[in-house]
């Protein structure tokens, strides 16, 4: 089902050609004025091979800044929790006065622009507090969104200001987002007609493709949930269990988390030939960089595991395996035979000093124009159901 044949309107008004533009302005506006904003939602996201869409029940929390802030819309805190065959999993992401914490599968992430600016302003593409998970949900994340569709001719759009959604007046925005004459997304937007405030979301990316995917979001008022202050303090209050097992302190690979893969040139397992790589040179598709230790216990696990995940992606990823060691039988035993999809590199030192690595197993998920999209360090049993969610988003 398409995103765009969810409008589900009884009566329906279409704004003119001349006037769409204003009218999405006009929402987008609205949305990026609002302050105090606490609601509940739901997301679920439908790949073709799953009988089940994986489903997350979120609480969205946004606020304007105290003081004028150009990294970011908005402040927020953004909690989440699923179940997954693996069993309950939850996190959170907050932002506020040039401070970003994530928190996932018990790894603690924090930024400081105080002490890295570059993570948070990186060139040529966005900063990690503009890449949380559900960030774009939020309402001024949204008018982002919808200035974007207003003014990119990669969208068609239907820009509808008063219509019936489920018997509930709403207004509702519609189309369409091609690239190189291809249909990229379908896409529904709706609103309350009388708050303005965002109803549900109907998203069909990459649609009759092997990586189509399916996404619903649907708002509801918050019953329980109580706001969270923009401090650090207040978030340690309310997870003071993840501040004290999983905090960090030390330069570590996931201050690289939104930057360009740095240069390397690197030697191929079983090769004389050598993988090199340009800091913002683009990737023939996306990868995944993982860093091993053969004296690890967990290294063993940790390539079943990511082959397990890489397998059942509606799409192909490359991967790198990262060796600390230059013994290359040992590593082949740990390999076995590669497939076309994976490489080996072999004396690797200088590379793991540019990623800040110091733990393994570490991996880096790379987009296809080379940016470092997300970093996971340490073994965790839940290995493929990360490596499956974070290459969707690759």
């Amino acid at each position: 089902m398409r995103a765009s044949t969810t409008l589900l309107a009884l009566t329906l008004s279409v704004v003119p050609l001349g006037n769409r533009a204003q009218g999405v302005a006009q929402m987008a506006e609205s949305l990026s004025a609002l302050s105090d904003y606490l609601t509940d939602a739901t997301f679920e996201v439908l790949l073709p091979s799953a009988e089940n869409p994986i489903v997350y029940d979120l609480t969205l929390q946004s606020d304007l800044a105290a003081a004028p802030d150009s990294l970011a819309p908005c402040d927020y805190v953004i909690r989440w929790n699923a179940i997954t065959p693996s069993g309950p999993l939850s996190g959170f992401s907050a932002y506020f006065d040039g401070n970003h914490y994530r928190y996932r599968n018990n790894r603690l992430q924090e930024y400081h622009y105080a002490d890295n600016p570059s993570v948070f302003t990186p060139e040529g593409t966005q900063g990690v507090q503009m890449q949380a998970q559900f960030a774009d949900l939020l309402p001024q994340f949204l008018a982002i969104r919808l200035n974007e569709i207003a003014t990119d001719t990669a969208f068609e759009y239907t820009f509808h200001p008063d219509t019936l959604i489920n018997k509930r007046r709403a207004i509702a925005i519609d189309g369409i987002k091609r690239v190189h004459g291809y249909d990229s997304q379908y896409f529904t937007y709706t609103f309350d007609y009388d708050s303005k405030l965002p109803l549900s979301i109907d998203l069909e990316t990459s649609p009759g493709t092997i990586s189509e995917q399916i996404i619903t979001v649907t708002y509801k008022p918050s019953t329980d949930a109580k706001h969270i202050s923009y401090t650090e303090d207040a978030l340690m209050a309310e997870w003071p269990e993840v501040f004290e097992k999983y905090r960090e302190s030390t330069f570590r690979a996931e201050s690289l988390t939104g930057q360009p893969l740095p240069n390397f040139s690197c030697q191929l397992l079983g090769s004389d030939l050598r993988l090199e790589h340009q800091r913002g040179e683009a990737l023939q598709r996306p990868a995944l960089l993982v860093f091993l230790d053969p004296d690890v216990n967990s290294t063993a696990a940790t390539i079943a595991d990511v082959r397990q995940g890489a397998s059942m992606l509606p799409g192909t990823i490359d991967i790198v395996w990262a060796f600390k060691s230059n013994h290359e039988a040992e590593i082949e035993e740990l390999l076995g035979q590669l497939p076309p999809e994976e490489k080996a590199l072999t004396s690797v030192g200088s590379l793991i000093r540019n990623c800040g690595v110091n733990l393994y197993p570490t991996l880096f998920f790379i987009s296809a124009d080379g940016t470092i999209k997300d970093v996971v360090i340490a073994y965790n049993q839940t290995l493929p159901e990360i490596v499956i969610e974070k290459a969707l988003t690759l």
